[in-house]
């Protein structure tokens, strides 16, 4: 208060120009100046002031307060009215009152006088200056009511007949922009309203600008209102593509985006619209867009090698084109071959272009003997584009994986498109090895591993030539890697290398950082690649027991031993891969997991034996400690399921369980529960991971939680003695050096699956709460789970739903075998169909 205590001094004894800056310190005061009578009283005199500077601050002070308070903008509307009514009233005051009213909407009732008091203004008035100025507040205030808002859109359309001035037309679409941009409802889109804004896109009287601001206009409409419009109304979609089609053909970037962008909105609205459009007319309307882009984009990118320079508008918009396409393919999937043959067309036309344009330019400097300097900037461009389409691919690639759209025609696409990178040499070697990663990426794995998905079994689809096949791209990528290594280009080769981690391609990953870490001299990036090294090689382990399952033996791939990557001889890794799972397989596995375990933990020793990594790389150091941990965890599993594996034959009998044997088993199964609590505590702590780091772009934040859900499968899977039978008591438990009861753990594991499940598939959950008895406790507390928790199915996500599903229905099928049965044939039951369920489920 002390402060308008003594800027109200400032306007009692100051000159004019003083009260002006004191009015306007008191509006910026609002908040805490609004409920002194004095400072209204101040405002409220200097509107009817002579000095028109007075007058100016005051209507500012006066807006300033009308948002706050009522009853204020009560008596400021009264005034305005009069002000702006009297002919006394000099027009630049007139248009500074005009602003005013687009603050008087405090409460709706406000906003409604206000708005019905400037549409008599706007009705009364002929004066071309007022009228433009009246008109952006008065759409200010009909966009806070829905009821305002239709009669605001009527008077916009008004002025947008071609009776009047090009000014008026102007500040109506801006308006209208206003309105639309915002969030109009349904309602306030008519079909009179569609007819006058393609009147007015249509209009060769209008500037292209205006055009393109109406078929922006007319895009928010028909957003709202296409999906429910009556079939009656759509005579006029003829005419809207017309209208596309020729915009379409605009010099102007702005129009020809926003065209494109009405073409795809509107197929994907009438998707469905069987009334309006068959599914086929659909598909066609599409597949005729997807050429037209092309085509567009052809276009756009020829004028590059003429011009021999860098053109940033050109990049945006082939930018935002590619982006159309996304999202077209995204609501129709089934478009995805289409658009890779045609960006393999791009690519290939691209390459034709540059290779005669540098032709003529040799001609050229063969004639006249004058160097071309401008050749490699042209190579440059071009370069820059192929990358621009390259990481298009890598993203629609991904896109397909995410909404379970990777058929067998999508992988003979992309081969063909791999292919055909692979014969040009104008790409750079990091663009080529990005898109002979697109076959090896986690998403094309997915569908090699999962074999019951028959339209994505690459096996089925490519014989027995699969291995050679992934094999040849490894060799190809790891050449391009010695190039670039070769001449020193050690910083896009490092990006490749991230590339290649980022994507799962980790035989590539570690060559390249294997090569890098013998090449800095900085300690700190030494300590960081040494990191890399250590965890990429582990990873590689992995990677390569995961793709020995797509062949029965490494040895038909015999351009593996060509690739000179400081591999370990494949045999020596897995020996001879078994048709069926047995106790040679498990051992070798386990040998494998063992050294990625003792791997990621050097790893995360490297990154932490420096102070700095330590504080700056807190998330890498956890992550590995966890992935650490539940390689650890699978590996106790392992072993204990060879052991069961190996000697459960002869020390098990249908009848009965020898005596002497028992006590062993059971500790045994003691060990695998203990197993399953520790998997338990270990997926609440990566839930904590996502949690903590707020920041976390979406794919990364996507794979923690995917790899929490696996974590959480693995858990239950591993506790699955405790839903088959009542062998293992909380005594045994507790002896074993199990911190909780028996029951509690079985109902926390159940739980645990089912706060992730019960929004993506509820019959997954109803059989999980079939393993509960009828004794132990129901917990329906999802409100409280973590909001990472919740699962997006897609991608990582649906593989791993796979094979919880598989878990699931095993177990419950188990636990309806040991129903009925004596004691020594249920533990039979778990020592051999149960391990070997187990066993299963961590193979997939």
């Amino acid at each position: 208060m002390e402060l308008l205590k003594r800027v109200k001094v400032v306007f009692d004894t100051g000159d004019a120009e003083s009260r002006a800056l004191a009015l306007v310190l008191f509006g910026c005061w609002a908040n805490f100046a609004k409920d002194s009578s004095h400072i209204r009283y101040l405002i409220l005199s200097s509107m009817v002031s002579s000095n028109i500077l007075e007058v100016k601050a005051s209507l500012f002070a006066a807006g300033c307060f009308s948002e706050l308070a009522d009853d204020f903008s009560v008596v400021v509307l009264e005034m305005m009215f009069n002000m702006l009514t009297s002919s006394e009233t000099l027009s630049t005051v007139k248009l500074a009152g005009v602003r005013v009213f687009a603050k008087l909407g405090c409460s709706y009732s406000i906003a409604n006088k206000a708005y019905k008091t400037g549409l008599n203004l706007v009705l009364d008035s002929s004066d071309e200056e007022f009228l433009i100025a009246m008109l952006v507040p008065l759409s200010k205030l009909a966009s806070k009511s829905t009821f305002l808002l239709s009669e605001q859109v009527d008077l916009l359309l008004l002025y947008l007949s071609q009776d009047k001035t090009l000014r008026l037309q102007a500040t109506a679409l801006r308006c209208l922009h206003l309105i639309f941009v915002r969030g109009a409802c349904q309602s306030s889109v008519s079909s009179h309203a569609i007819k006058t804004l393609l009147r007015a896109a249509d209009d060769i009287n209008l500037p292209s600008t205006l055009q393109c601001e109406a078929l922006q206009i007319l895009h928010k409409m028909l957003l709202v209102r296409l999906p429910n419009m009556p079939y009656d109304n759509f005579p006029e979609f003829a005419h809207l593509l017309t209208i596309v089609e020729n915009s379409i053909q605009s010099a102007t970037t702005s129009k020809t985006l926003t065209a494109f962008g009405i073409l795809v909105d509107v197929s994907r609205k009438l998707h469905g619209r069987t009334e309006i459009y068959s599914p086929s007319d659909c598909s066609s309307l599409q597949m005729q867009i997807i050429s037209m882009i092309i085509d567009q984009i052809i276009l756009l990118i020829k004028p590059l090698m003429d011009l021999c320079q860098t053109n940033t508008r050109i990049f945006q918009e082939v930018r935002s084109l590619l982006n159309l396409l996304l999202i077209l393919v995204r609501e129709n999937p089934e478009l995805g071959v289409l658009v890779l043959d045609q960006v393999r067309l791009v690519i290939e036309h691209l390459v034709d272009e540059h290779e005669s344009v540098m032709a003529v330019r040799q001609e050229n400097i063969s004639i006249c003997g004058v160097p071309d300097c401008n050749g490699e900037e042209s190579k440059a461009m071009v370069m820059k584009m192929l990358y621009n389409v390259c990481i298009f691919s890598v993203i629609f690639i991904e896109n397909l994986y995410e909404v379970n759209a990777v058929t067998a025609q999508i992988l003979d696409k992309v081969k063909l498109l791999v292919e055909s990178v692979h014969q040009f040499s104008l790409f750079a070697c990091y663009t080529q090895i990005i898109y002979s990663m697109l076959l090896r990426s986690q998403s094309f794995r997915s569908c090699v591993i999962n074999q019951d998905q028959e339209a994505c079994n690459l096996k089925m689809h490519w014989g027995n030539s699969i291995c050679n096949h992934l094999v040849g791209y490894e060799a190809f990528t790891v050449e391009c890697s010695k190039k670039m290594l070769g001449v020193a280009n050690n910083w896009p080769a490092y990006r490749a290398g991230i590339f290649a981690a980022c994507h799962g391609t980790w035989i590539t990953a570690a060559y390249i950082f294997e090569q890098l870490v013998n090449n800095v001299q900085s300690k700190l990036c030494s300590y960081w690649l040494k990191s890399l090294v250590q965890f990429s090689q582990s990873e590689r382990k992995i990677q390569l027991l995961l793709l020995s399952r797509l062949a029965s033996s490494f040895k038909s791939c015999s351009q593996m031993e060509e690739i000179s990557i400081g591999l370990e001889n494949i045999r020596d890794i897995f020996g001879e891969i078994e048709a069926e799972i047995g106790h040679s397989f498990i051992k070798n596995t386990t040998e494998v997991l063992v050294g990625a375990y003792y791997g990621i933990c050097s790893s995360r020793e490297t990154l932490s034996s420096m102070v700095i990594f330590d504080k700056s790389c807190y998330f890498q150091t956890w992550f590995l400690a966890l992935r650490a941990r539940l390689l650890g965890a699978v590996v106790d599993v392992l072993k204990l399921t060879g052991i069961f594996t190996l000697k459960g034959k002869d020390v098990i009998s249908n009848e009965q369980v020898k005596e002497n044997a028992r006590p062993n088993i059971l500790n045994s199964l003691q060990q695998v529960i203990q197993v399953s609590f520790q998997l338990l505590k270990l997926t609440e702590e990566i839930d904590l991971v996502a949690s903590s780091f707020i920041g976390m772009d979406s794919k990364s934040s996507k794979i923690i939680t995917s790899l929490a859900f696996s974590c959480s499968i693995l858990a239950f899977s591993t506790g699955f003695a405790l839903s088959v039978s009542n062998l293992l008591s909380d005594e045994l438990l507790r002896a074993n050096g199990l911190e909780v009861s028996r029951d509690y753990l079985k109902a926390m594991l159940i739980q645990s699956l089912v706060a992730r499940l019960h929004l993506i598939d509820q019959e997954a959950c109803s059989n999980l709460w079939l393993l509960l008895e009828n004794g132990e406790r129901r917990r329906d507390c999802f409100h409280l789970q973590p909001r990472k928790q919740v699962l997006d199915l897609g991608g990582e996500v649906r593989d791993a739903l796979d094979v919880c599903n598989y878990a699931i229905s095993g177990i419950v099928g188990l636990q309806k075998e040991a129903k009925g049965r004596q004691n020594g044939e249920i533990l039979s039951l778990v020592t051999e169909d149960g391990l070997l369920l187990l066993l299963n489920i961590i193979m997939k």
